[in-house]
């Protein structure tokens, strides 16, 4: 779909996210620094949008790990 005013697009956005039921990390982080790294990934310091919290969310490269199973 195109449509040239911005509001228009991220309504239509959100209303498809919630028929399909998307959902991604940012919609439930924010993340700040990385405070440390691996072979696999890499781990992010985070805020819990629901909770308040202050959490360390994990991230993994999916292609890395598949790729050292074969």
């Amino acid at each position: 779909m195109y449509h040239k005013e911005h509001d228009v697009i991220k309504a239509w956005i959100k209303h498809l996210r919630e028929v399909l039921k998307y959902q991604n990390l940012f919609d439930f982080y924010n993340l700040g620094e990385t405070i440390g790294k691996g072979h696999f990934g890499q781990v992010k310091e985070g805020f819990d949008l629901k909770s308040k919290e202050k959490v360390a969310n994990k991230i993994l490269n999916k292609a890395k790990i598949l790729n050292e199973s074969n």
